[in-house]
């Protein structure tokens, strides 16, 4: 039976580093808000460098009953050895990381549902800029995974974690901690980013994801995936044919207004009344 523990060790160390240095330059979370991503890369998310080439997370339509109308859709082709995700830079001292939640809709197509939902993985620097690891959290590890619908994984401090390097022998995937041991055993640990996604060591699988929430300090991040709306078409102007019913387009002054042509003819008649009457007068 595959080990659902194996999610991303693969990679753990490869493109991720070069992610996590870069994303100490970026600002962390200061305030709550929700931000609506409707397509990737987009809003600070990217395609994870850690993907298997060929595939891409994409935003989708359904399923239903997520945070909104559309979700982020992950898929892998090879069993055992794809990985999908999406990433951003989340730069904090993890001693401020208070918790958050992420939903999950597992399809149950794989043969091994408790590996289907997506995780969240935080880059961590263990000893402040050094000791590189991702600090991972697993529905299946907090909480049941049951197929065809949505279910929201909350975490905080007691939530059961492990880290991908085996540098130390500390909270790895044989032996998890909770999120609190963990800060308590890297007191110094930094931050760097975050990567939503399904990784390696699991059946081919199709699985969604939406409203991932970080807390961190007192700022709460929501990320909702939607589609962007369609583009409303334009109408066309209403083609008309020239009126021959003038009292009929006067009443309806955006087909053909008559009054300028009746006052025209009335100033006409007054004119032409007025010329024969001086013309009556000359001949006494």
């Amino acid at each position: 039976m595959p080990s659902h523990r194996s999610h991303w060790r693969a990679r753990a160390a490869s493109a991720a580093v070069g992610v996590a240095i870069v994303a100490l330059a970026v600002p962390s979370l200061v305030a709550a808000a929700t931000t609506t991503v409707s397509a990737i890369p987009g809003k600070g998310w990217v395609q994870s460098p850690d993907n298997t080439s060929g595939l891409a997370a994409a935003i989708v339509a359904g399923p239903a009953g997520g945070l909104g109308a559309d979700s982020l859709k992950l898929a892998t082709k090879v069993a055992t050895a794809d990985t999908v995700g999406i990433a951003r830079p989340l730069v904090s001292p993890l001693s401020d990381l208070v918790g958050g939640s992420w939903m999950t809709y597992a399809t149950g197509t794989s043969g091994h549902l408790v590996s289907e939902p997506a995780g969240l993985r935080f880059a961590v620097f263990r000893d402040g800029v050094g000791g590189f690891t991702s600090l991972v959290f697993e529905r299946t590890y907090n909480a049941t995974v049951t197929a065809g619908v949505w279910q929201t994984t909350t975490f905080d401090g007691e939530a059961t974690v492990w880290q991908t390097s085996t540098s130390d022998d500390f909270c790895t995937s044989t032996e998890f901690c909770t999120l609190s041991e963990f800060k308590a055993h890297y007191p110094d640990a930094n931050i760097a980013g975050l990567t939503v996604g399904i990784g390696s060591g699991i059946p081919v699988t199709t699985s969604y994801v939406d409203g991932v929430t970080v807390t961190i300090g007192e700022g709460t991040d929501t990320w909702d995936f939607e589609l962007a709306a369609a583009a409303a078409t334009p109408t066309p102007p209403r083609a008309t044919a020239p009126p021959t019913d003038f009292a009929a387009a006067a009443a309806d002054p955006g087909r053909f207004d008559a009054r300028p042509f009746i006052l025209l003819g009335v100033v006409s008649l007054i004119a032409l009344l007025s010329a024969s009457m001086r013309r009556a007068r000359q001949t006494r």
